[in-house]
């Protein structure tokens, strides 16, 4: 039926009946919302009828369900149909997003016109920029959100951690308040990661949508875990007093990182070169450890490591028992409060336009 749809839309388009086309490829995505060609195909006709903002949201909600969507009219393969359609929406999202990034700084920017937010403007969404660019330092690719003027540190010292005194003080109340949630942290707890892509590698497969590295969240994307924050009242009370990187007024991410035994990390990058990612190890386990470029990092309990994971980096865990670290972010700290506020507010933009979305 889909299929059938789809047809007779496209006849309808070719034929200029812009209105029908477009009713017949919402029914035809409301025959199966996880196909992305549908989607490419309405935001195309949508975008012949001048409603460009509409297109590029449905262009945008088919690269969330198959990111290849958009790169289709890169590959030698792909229909002449397909290509058009596929450039059209690359070349739409590109632009909605750097257009959102520089909208919303500027927004922020209006409350105090006097911040310095130079290298926040010229902040780079890697997936959507317009334009193409470089990376300025080797083996750090940030993949989501990169600053190119901010300095490239991999592994941050003490002197770039004054809250770090207070996080160690409190390591022993933090971890036994860890061990004693017991079995009442497995209704909460689970993979780190989803299901890994296989093009990534047969090397992912061990962690992918697996309890070998699970995880126990106090806030993810967001937003809090009630439940487990109330498991943990101490552990919130100390992360309450370090600097963690929020957006919408709430931490993105602080969490028990759980890596069982005879695991590894591949190596990756992470999202941004904004965010130092910290880890506080309360249960090691022998030969576990942690590789930024060519610093490897054996942890130790109660002893904080801060890193920028949008540097090349793996970990691994060769012993046999389990290995539990705290892990969250903080703000990079060479940013200025100001920045600090401007990029929150970029990500709080774009984070209220995907939600706005519609078919």
């Amino acid at each position: 039926m889909q299929n059938k749809l789809c047809m007779q839309a496209l006849a309808a388009e070719t034929d200029g009946r812009l209105r029908s086309a477009i009713a017949d490829y919402r029914r035809a995505i409301a025959c199966d919302a996880q196909n992305p060609t549908p989607y490419l195909y309405l935001g195309y006709a949508l975008e012949k009828q001048g409603d460009h903002e509409a297109a590029t949201q449905v262009y945008s909600l088919a690269a969330d369900l198959d990111g290849r969507v958009v790169d289709a009219w890169r590959s030698t393969g792909s229909s002449a149909e397909v290509a058009e359609r596929s450039q059209s929406a690359d070349r739409a999202i590109r632009r909605h997003f750097t257009d959102l990034h520089r909208q919303s700084v500027w927004k922020f920017h209006q409350r105090k016109p006097a911040m310095k937010l130079d290298r926040i403007y010229a902040a780079i969404w890697c997936a959507t920029h317009d334009r193409p660019f470089e990376y300025r330092a080797p083996r750090h690719q940030p993949q989501l959100f990169y600053v190119p003027d901010l300095a490239p540190t991999s592994v941050f010292d003490d002197e770039q951690l004054p809250w770090k005194s207070v996080l160690e003080d409190a390591f022993e109340a933090i971890r036994d308040e860890f061990l004693a949630i017991g079995s009442r942290a497995a209704a909460h707890e689970g993979p780190y990661l989803g299901v890994v892509p296989a093009e990534l590698g047969d090397e992912w497969q061990p962690i992918s949508a697996s309890s070998n590295w699970s995880s126990l969240f106090l806030y993810r994307n967001a937003t809090a875990n009630p439940e487990v924050l109330d498991l943990v009242p101490r552990t919130w009370e100390a992360m309450q007093q370090v600097p963690t990187v929020k957006v919408g007024g709430n931490p993105t991410e602080i969490l028990f990182s759980i890596l069982k035994g005879k695991q590894r990390i591949p190596p990756h990058y992470g999202l941004a070169n904004t965010a130092t990612t910290v880890h506080l190890p309360l249960v090691i386990s022998e030969e576990a450890a942690l590789r930024v470029t060519d610093t490897v990092h054996e942890w130790h309990e109660g002893e904080v490591f801060a890193f920028d994971d949008s540097f090349e980096h793996e970990s691994w865990n060769h012993g046999e028992s389990t290995r539990v670290n705290v892990l969250f972010e903080v703000w990079h700290p060479d940013l200025t409060e100001d920045e600090c506020g401007a990029i929150a507010a970029a990500f709080e933009a774009r984070t209220a336009w995907n939600r706005s979305r519609k078919i």
